[in-house]
């Protein structure tokens, strides 16, 4: 069983992505997400920046459109990180959002493990810039944390 939050969300992003590859009919047996196909495993990065972005501008809700112009096919959908939000008057809906902010911030915190944050001074100026200091978003912090634990990084990704 999971020890940390950050585990525990691993596990379940890891699982979503090995799920994927699957349902693509390519290899789904690798325990780390750097070693996925580059089918699957570019566009789950993709999906991490854009998790990373929308964060940052405080936004809730993406268009499909959103996730065509990041690469992003829309069978991540069948992840279930993402959600349609239903309209109200029963047509299709075009609107998507991360199925809970802590999955969202859990995403934005691997993300900038992996390709943004490499030192205290870069942190110290993506919470000065993105105001990302603010309480609420307090997960992200805690997300990020665990995930700058050298052997969490190792086990996520490698460059």
């Amino acid at each position: 069983l999971p020890r940390r939050r950050t585990e525990l969300f691993h596990r379940l992003v890891l699982k979503g992505v090995q799920k994927m590859a699957a349902d693509r009919h390519l290899n789904s047996v690798f325990s780390n997400i750097k070693h996925a196909p580059d089918q699957v495993k570019i566009p789950f990065t993709n999906l991490l920046k854009l998790a990373w972005t929308t964060l940052q501008k405080k936004q809730l809700y993406l268009r499909k459109a959103d996730l065509v112009a990041a690469h992003i096919p829309l069978d991540v959908l069948e992840l279930g990180l993402l959600i349609e939000v239903e309209s109200s008057d029963d047509t299709a809906s075009d609107t998507l959002t991360f199925k809970h902010l802590s999955i969202q911030e859990y995403l934005a915190a691997l993300y900038v493990a992996s390709k943004v944050a490499t030192s205290p001074e870069e942190l110290r100026q993506i919470a000065t810039e993105d105001n990302l200091d603010a309480g609420h978003l307090s997960t992200f912090w805690i997300f990020l944390a665990g995930q700058l634990n050298a052997t969490n990084v190792e086990t996520l990704f490698e460059e």
